[in-house]
């Protein structure tokens, strides 16, 4: 058994030949109940079976889902989302030394790293939310990284309905110039239907770009949780749980931005969506 399939253990005990999870269903129940809320694939009883023995890993959906239907605390779930990701790693060697070599030669030099972080959100809930979007630039900026979030804090809904035709252009062009030097975006997407931030969001995909989506918790991110875009990072939080939940997203997210592609498209075409290497 890894420390992944270790800490699963947790989460469910044995009744004679049964395996009974933490919320009473039975492993199959749970399999199917897993497989319906991934579209009807992926999953079944053997599979499920393999992963609790540590005979393969989850994808980082089949956790998600795991997870919402055990009604597990976020605490759990991070911590099973960092098992995974280290399992990941450690599992596939496929260039990856270099990495894990880095990082024991600095004691964590890629989670030390100063990093330039672009911060969304929608303006146009401040009001309402703009406690909440105080809360994670400062969690931000505890790490000891760069946050760009004037645009954000600085600015109401009325400034930008002001701004005239030649104001607007020129805030875009900012704009484009400060994702350019953004290593990765945070983006509170409680509310994703807000055209600016799915855009910023798009396109900082498209230019290669981790991008953590933090959305309130007991909120449905239906869209949203439909990319599966490798670079793409949705996890939920509260006042009790934001702190560990950006340091642990952070983390992922700067595996990916400071490693290089090479290595990263190795990891990752090595894995299929099932988690299971090719």
């Amino acid at each position: 058994m890894n420390l992944f399939s270790q800490q699963l253990k947790n989460y469910y005990h044995r009744d004679g030949n049964k395996i009974i999870f933490c919320n009473l269903m039975t492993l199959s129940e749970l399999a199917l109940a897993m497989w319906e809320k991934l579209g009807n694939q992926e999953i079944d009883g053997s599979v499920l079976s393999r992963v609790l023995h540590g005979k393969r890993l989850f994808s980082r959906k089949q956790l998600v889902i795991f997870c919402k239907i055990l009604a597990l605390s976020e605490l759990d779930s991070q911590l099973l989302k960092q098992l995974l990701t280290q399992e990941i790693l450690t599992r596939y060697d496929m260039g990856f030394s270099l990495i894990r070599t880095t990082e024991c030669k600095t004691n964590g030099l890629i989670e030390q790293l100063p990093t330039n972080i672009y911060f969304t959100a929608a303006i146009s809930r401040k009001a309402e939310f703009g406690k909440y979007y105080q809360q994670i630039i400062e969690a931000l900026k505890s790490e000891n990284h760069q946050v760009v979030h004037e645009h954000i804090s600085n600015k109401n809904l009325s400034d930008i309905q002001k701004q005239s035709k030649q104001e607007k252009t020129g805030y875009y062009q900012k704009f484009l110039s400060m994702m350019d030097e953004a290593d990765i975006v945070v983006a509170e997407v409680s509310f994703p239907a807000t055209i600016n931030i799915g855009y910023e969001i798009s396109l900082a995909l498209e230019r290669n770009k981790p991008v953590i989506g933090l959305y309130r918790q007991g909120l449905e991110m239906y869209f949203l949780e439909g990319n599966t875009s490798d670079n793409f990072i949705l996890e939920e939080y509260d006042d009790e749980s934001l702190e560990i939940v950006i340091k642990n997203a952070l983390r992922y997210a700067k595996i990916l931005a400071f490693t290089s592609s090479a290595l990263r498209r190795k990891l990752f075409e090595s894995i299929n969506e099932n988690g299971e290497k090719k």
